[in-house]
């Protein structure tokens, strides 16, 4: 019998090269490292946690399966403990500053030999933007719905050309590159949350610059989605 993802571990699983020696950084029980392995999906898995609760059902989960000579656990804060020779990296269901924290405090995914896959459940403008400023490029990501709730995950690999990036890159990130229903969903948020922000500065009786700064981002936003109608 197969084992079974949720949506939103399979759509960090599906940017997940093969044959890599693959980390899962709060792995939780480590529902995403058995799945790997047992679809021949990667060579070995460290799976990783900060919590010693979840990795102690991770290692029962882990030797339920027979797979303890392919997943390797590590009580871990972020990356520090995982062996630095993890090819790809994933750090799912956490929010975006906590990736970008994680990610920093590990200079060794600085090559082009390390791919990321990020998978925020907030904060995603703030993972965004850290990625730009940092030299980490977004290569591919996409929207999905998990339990009525919309998240998108990311590929990134570092090249080292840092820059600083728009509101609007910081909001949708490569979604635009392959553009369905989710992405379009994605983005209807994103305006959403820049009307409430609007007029929450009015409200609060803000500097008209910085409430003519969300107008823009905004209209931005819905000139993208009025180029996509289809």
């Amino acid at each position: 019998m197969k084992n079974i993802l949720s949506k939103r571990l399979n759509a960090v699983a599906t940017l997940i090269k093969k044959d890599k020696i693959v980390a899962d950084v709060g792995t939780d029980h480590a529902s995403l490292p058995i799945f790997l392995v047992k679809e021949g999906r990667a060579k070995k898995v460290y799976a990783s946690d900060i919590n010693k609760g979840p990795l102690k059902i991770a290692k029962n989960n882990i030797s339920a399966a027979n797979l303890n000579e392919k997943i390797d656990v590590f009580l871990s804060d972020g990356l520090k403990n995982v062996p630095k020779d993890a090819e790809e990296i994933a750090i799912a269901g956490m929010g975006g500053r906590l990736i970008s924290e994680i990610i920093d405090a590990a200079p060794f995914t600085k090559s082009e030999k390390v791919g990321l896959i990020l998978q925020p459940m907030s904060d995603s403008v703030t993972l965004r933007k850290y990625l730009y400023e940092n030299g980490y490029e977004i290569v591919k990501e996409f929207a999905f719905e998990d339990a009525k709730h919309l998240y998108s995950v990311l590929r990134v690999e570092y090249k080292g050309e840092c820059i600083s990036p728009t509101e609007v890159m910081c909001r949708v990130g490569r979604l635009l590159d392959n553009f369905g229903e989710f992405e379009r969903a994605y983005i209807e948020r994103e305006i959403g949350k820049c009307e409430k922000k609007i007029e929450g500065l009015k409200t609060s009786g803000k500097e008209t610059d910085e409430i003519d700064k969300e107008i823009i981002v905004k209209n931005e936003l819905e000139k993208i989605l009025r180029s996509r109608e289809i």
